[in-house]
């Protein structure tokens, strides 16, 4: 009788230490995601930048890439995407979305031609089709700041650069890429080249 008593005694408390454990997770996530909005417009200033050095295949066109951190194939990369969309969807400034939106853009187009060097194809195309719905969103995004005189021309020259830099990653991978994929990759490469005629015609309204 005293065991089973026993029993039960250290089977409520380990509940009790496992709801703590478990309040204490939901606290740290909680807190995570009220504060990273500060966190991650400071990543955004850093990451605009670029970062370390360019490979030979992007010295082709003058446009740095940020580095895109853990690919697609990665078992964790889904929990990035899950943080990406979070901290995207509380930025709120048409021009900051629009750099923010580059930036997913940029990342995943370099982690499409990293893909493409794994052979890994199938997913390289379809990183490489996201990468360019979010180039796409960035040019939109950029219209919306213009409209509301958030204009900055040095950044939609950015956006114009990172078009070339985008269709000529593009144009690699449909050399490299299955017969099947090919067209498409060929029905992405509409989406630089449309962002590169929109984003002209806005420099072209900046004085």
């Amino acid at each position: 009788m005293q065991n089973a008593k026993a029993c039960k005694a250290r089977f409520l408390q380990n509940g009790k230490v496992q709801n703590l454990l478990l309040i204490f997770l939901v606290l740290v996530i909680g807190l995570g995601v009220l504060t990273r909005p500060a966190l991650a417009q400071e990543e955004l200033k850093f990451e605009i930048k670029g970062g370390g050095e360019a490979t030979e295949s992007q010295k082709k066109i003058e446009y740095q890439l940020p580095y895109p951190g853990i690919l697609p194939d990665h078992p964790l990369y889904r929990l990035k995407m899950v943080r990406d969309k979070i901290w995207g969807f509380l930025i709120r400034d048409p021009l900051k979305k629009s750099q923010w939106s580059l930036l997913m853009a940029d990342k995943r187009i370099w982690a499409s031609e990293m893909l493409v060097d794994k052979e890994k194809f199938d997913l390289a195309v379809s990183t490489a089709t996201k990468a360019e719905k979010y180039l796409e969103q960035a040019v939109n995004q950029a219209y919306q700041a213009e409209k509301m005189g958030k204009g900055e021309k040095a950044f939609f020259e950015k956006i114009q650069r990172a078009s070339l830099k985008h269709e000529e990653i593009l144009q690699g991978i449909l050399t490299k890429a299955k017969e099947e994929l090919r067209p498409v990759i060929e029905g992405t490469l509409d989406y630089p080249k449309n962002a590169n005629q929109k984003i002209l015609m806005l420099l072209e309204k900046e004085p």
